[in-house]
This record gives C-alpha cells, sequence and structure tokens, in this order.
C-alpha cells in the first residue's frame, strides 16, 4: 500500500494527447499539502475524457506507473484500470502544480478487489462475515514530497465515512512493523504474494489509538467538504 522507499521519478511521461478516452470514472480527491490544518482540499465525481480531472486522473496513473518500474517492481499495471472504476483516487500536488504523490482506494462493489485473487480462503471467508471491505493501493509518492501522512490519514478517514469494516492491504515485508504498531494489523496468508510482499487486514474499528494521536482526527473536515461540494459514491 504505502512505501518508505523514494526513488528518482523525474523521467514521468505524461502524454495524454496519446491516451485517448478513459473507460472508467473515478473519484478524484485533492488532499492539502502537509503545511496546511485541512486535510481535504477537493472532490471531482466523474471524469471526462480531456478535461482537467481527466489529466489529473492520467498524471496520477503516470507517476504511480513509473515509480514502480524505477523500484523494479513486477506488476501488470495499466494506465485504465477495471479496479479505477468507483475508486477514490487521492493526489496532492506540489508547488508547481504537479501531482507529487498518489493512492487509490478501492471498494468491494460491483467487481472484487484487486487483491481478492490472492487471498482465495480469506477473502470468500470475510465476505461470508458480512464484513464491508476496501483496499488502498497502487501508492506513488515523489522524493521531495513530505506528504505521506496526508495519505494514511485520508484513507482512514474515508474508510469511516464509507462504514468500511477493514481494509485489505498488500505491503511491503519491511512496512508489517509500521502496520502492526499504528493499525493493529493483523497478517493473513502471503502465499500467493508478489516475492517481497504480504498481505494484511486493518480492522478499522481496532484502530489504536496512538493513530489519532499522531496522524490526527480529519473526519469534520470531510463531512464539511462533503456538505460543500456533495457525497462520496
Amino acid at each position: 500500500m504505502f512505501s518508505g522507499r523514494r526513488e528518482d521519478v523525474s523521467q514521468r511521461v505524461f502524454q495524454p494527447q496519446i491516451l485517448g478516452e478513459a473507460p472508467y470514472t473515478p473519484t478524484l480527491i485533492e488532499l492539502n499539502p502537509i503545511t496546511q490544518d485541512r486535510l481535504f482540499k477537493s472532490i471531482h465525481r466523474s471524469v471526462r475524457s480531456f478535461d482537467a480531472e481527466f489529466h489529473r486522473y492520467v498524471e496520477s496513473k503516470c507517476l504511480c506507473i513509473n515509480t514502480y518500474r524505477l523500484r523494479g517492481y513486477v506488476y501488470d499495471m495499466s494506465m485504465f484500470e477495471q479496479h479505477d472504476d468507483n475508486a477514490f483516487i487521492l493526489y496532492t500536488v506540489d508547488q508547481n502544480g504537479r501531482i507529487d504523490a498518489t493512492l487509490r482506494i478501492c471498494r468491494d462493489l460491483q467487481s472484487r478487489l484487486p487483491v481478492s485473487a490472492a487471498l482465495p480462503k480469506e477473502y470468500p471467508h470475510f465476505k461470508e462475515q458480512g464484513l464491508a471491505l476496501g483496499e488502498p493501493g497502487r501508492f506513488a509518492i515523489v522524493p521531495e514530497s513530505c506528504n505521506f501522512k496526508r495519505f494514511i490519514s485520508a484513507a482512514y478517514e474515508i474508510g469511516i465515512y464509507c462504514q468500511l469494516d477493514a481494509y485489505l492491504l498488500q505491503i511491503r515485508a519491511e512496512q508489517l512493523g509500521f502496520y502492526e504498531r499504528f493499525c493493529s494489523a493483523e497478517l493473513l496468508s502471503s502465499e500467493h504474494a508478489p516475492p517481497g510482499c504480504l498481505h494484511l487486514i486493518w480492522r478499522l474499528d481496532q484502530t489504536p489509538p496512538l493513530f489519532l494521536r499522531v496522524f490526527g482526527n480529519h473526519q469534520s473536515d470531510l463531512l464539511n467538504l462533503i456538505n460543500a461540494q456533495g457525497e462520496l459514491q
């Protein structure tokens, strides 16, 4: 989900003019940088081809694709993915107006979560329990950005607002201690995880008080923005 490793992604290839129309319609959520108190800045619930939101959608995916490529991660990743549909794509921008970090949050709606195929036993079990599930992923950040905390805070607040019970996570193995400490995340079977990765479940109602002390409580900020711009869908 989130990686503390920050590589040079100056080789980003942002070329929306060659991409054609977006077949999926995610909700874009811009976050304020860490220097501002308010976490959430704006919500755009529809992406029309070649409008400003479409360009942000493409730019966020370019950042993610190139970051993963430079890190040597082997993922089957396209510019437009089925799981983008009805997902939330979060991003922050730098002082020059370029996206410097991005995260996608999928909900278990029409299509199964991306990680579901890698959890052939646990995923059906969680569904039988009636858990409302989500999955944060596709996180990428440029070396100069200090906005990591923005995204884990936003993931928590969006999960609470959407009444999710838990997030399923795929993380790098070296990040396990972070998620155990701050999220009380539990280790799941990682038999089908990519090399060097682990699967976890983060039960939002079991998030420890330490999380809110470190990352803050921004639910009122999200609610104020929703009241001004409309419901998350």
